[in-house]
């Protein structure tokens, strides 16, 4: 014999009680705050991918520039050379390449430098020609000393031979006495010892 069912599920409509809509109220407010803070880091990304891009734009066209143009305005060194083209003058070499980029009329202080600078280089070379005489005057002096007071030991020269012919003249001329005492008392005698 079937059996008769008792129960059957129905999808049928269900009313809220007050804590299931308290609780779904929650839940409500937690999704609006958690859309709100992905939108901010939406926005805050966005604008950080934006910046960058704008900076990578930014290198392109600059890159566009200086292909175009073929050079870029940099600060580089020059040296300066006073006098040149004109007397006068002043020239800004570059120290890379070495041309002229530009000149200039000096100043009245680099005038008075530059007549500055000339006294004291008058003053160097004359400083250094009276050092240079005073080195010859030295060493002219000491040549002069040798050659007045010569000696035996450390005189040559003509001095040295005129120091030894006054002394051979001062001893005078050697004695021969001897050999005329010899000769006057008559032959020499030989003394033969143990002889015939």
């Amino acid at each position: 014999m079937p059996t008769r069912l008792t129960h059957s599920t129905e999808y049928l409509q269900r009313g809220f009680s007050d804590a299931e809509k308290i609780q779904m109220g929650q839940e409500l407010a937690n999704c609006h705050s958690l859309i709100d803070q992905q939108e901010t880091k939406l926005k805050n990304v966005s604008a950080q991918i934006k910046l960058e891009i704008a900076g990578i734009k930014s290198k392109e066209e600059q890159l566009t520039l200086l292909i175009q143009t073929g050079y870029e305005m940099a600060n580089v060194k020059c040296r300066l050379e006073y006098d040149k083209p004109n007397v006068g003058e002043v020239s800004y070499v570059r120290e890379d390449t070495g041309t002229v980029v530009k000149t200039r009329a000096m100043t009245e202080a680099e005038r008075q430098l530059e007549l500055d600078l000339v006294n004291e280089a008058n003053a160097e070379a004359a400083k250094e020609a009276e050092a240079n005489a005073s080195a010859a005057e030295s060493a002219k002096n000491v040549t002069e000393f040798f050659e007045e007071q010569p000696t035996p030991e450390t005189g040559t020269g003509e001095n040295l031979a005129k120091t030894l012919d006054a002394d051979e003249s001062e001893q005078g001329e050697p004695e021969e006495e001897d050999d005329d005492e010899d000769e006057e008392d008559g032959p020499a005698v030989t003394e033969v010892v143990g002889g015939r």
